[in-house]
């Protein structure tokens, strides 16, 4: 009865599908994942011990399943770009820039590349890396993370001589905002010579702070020529306060001044 009969593409499915949840566990399992237990979280790994781990990693998947069939683990390459190991490569490429940022952008991709010590990397790559696309990727990795032991770097990045890691700083504490960053932030916001989509991000980035020194500020960006700065500022402000008084500085002012004291 060839009905009851699975196809080979079926097959072939499902034992990729094994393949990969091996994978994924094997990543995040208390002794089953890269070698990192002898490491503080505060430091980041060497570049050559990511690879070797991820290399191990995919050896350990292959032989486990060649016992059942003769499919090695690089097949699941097929349905993914690059395997970690290869990713983790080109992040450490010190020949190309292209390479690193490619590589940071792929590692990213995999939950268990998500958290220490993958993340402990970003940040040495964040403030380290001679490329400023390749800083900004990390910071921007740093952020799809989530990760909130790199606030200090995305505020240290806030001085970046590179406009794109400084809006990519600046973005991140969007999601997870710091106190520390305010006057920074402010700084950048009323600075006329930044760059303008910084400032956006810096506007965007200050409606985690209520308090009366940052929603004069913002209202004073009300009347700013560029009209992206203005727009997010009154936007910051809405979400501040939970009022609307348009692009009316004034009106905003004496709100401010008011016995209200939204603060």
């Amino acid at each position: 009865m060839n009905w009851m009969r699975p196809s080979s593409l079926a097959c072939t499915l499902l034992l990729l599908f094994a393949v990969g949840c091996a994978e994924s566990q094997g990543a995040g399992a208390p002794g089953g994942g890269p070698r990192y237990a002898d490491l503080d979280d505060d430091t980041a790994p060497p570049p050559d011990l990511v690879i070797r781990s991820l290399d191990d990693l995919e050896a350990g998947t292959g032989k486990v399943f060649s016992a059942i069939a003769e499919v090695p683990v690089r097949i699941w390459g097929m349905f993914h770009r690059k395997l970690p190991s290869d990713a983790a490569r080109e992040m450490e490429d010190p020949y190309s820039a292209d390479n690193r940022r490619n590589g940071i952008n792929e590692l990213v991709q995999y939950p268990f590349a998500q958290h220490p010590p993958y993340t402990n990397r970003y940040r040495q790559i964040a403030l380290f890396d001679t490329d400023p696309l390749v800083r900004a990727v990390a910071i921007r990795a740093l952020n799809f993370c989530r990760d909130r032991n790199s606030v200090g770097v995305w505020e240290q990045a806030l001085g970046d001589p590179s406009p794109l890691v400084r809006l990519e700083a600046a973005k991140a504490l969007v999601h997870i905002p710091d106190s520390d960053a305010a006057p920074t932030l402010l700084s950048m916001l009323r600075n006329p010579d930044e760059n303008r989509d910084v400032r956006i991000a810096c506007a965007d980035a200050l409606q985690h702070y209520p308090t009366l020194s940052v929603a004069r500020e913002l209202s004073a960006e009300l009347g700013e020529r560029e009209f992206g700065v203005a727009w997010q500022s009154r936007r910051s402000l809405r979400i501040l306060t939970g009022r609307d008084y348009g692009y009316d500085q004034a009106a905003w002012l004496d709100y401010f001044s008011g016995p209200e004291r939204p603060f």
